[in-house]
């Protein structure tokens, strides 16, 4: 949800507010990000931090989409009739 949040700017009480979660949790979901070059601090205005996402947290996030369609994909073929008629084999 972080990640998605963050294809716009935001800083941490934003985010906290806007996910629904506490700030300690976005604080340390965002430390967690940035080690791993997810997040990056886009510019600070005295002590407020706006965070975006690197390229590394954009391909991420494309490629969890993705296997989240796919994923959506899969359930639907497999709740569809198939097309395979049963074969009679005493005709």
């Amino acid at each position: 949800m972080i990640l998605k949040a963050l294809t716009t700017p935001r800083d941490k009480f934003q985010l906290a507010k806007e996910l629904d979660l506490d700030w300690t949790t976005v604080d340390y979901h965002i430390r967690i990000m940035r080690k791993h070059d997810l997040v990056s601090e886009k510019a600070a205005f005295g002590s407020i931090k706006l965070y975006e996402l690197t390229p590394t947290g954009s391909t991420l996030l494309q490629a969890l989409d993705d296997i989240n369609k796919e994923g959506r994909n899969m359930r639907i073929r497999e709740q569809l009739p198939s097309s395979k008629s049963p074969v009679n084999h005493d005709a």
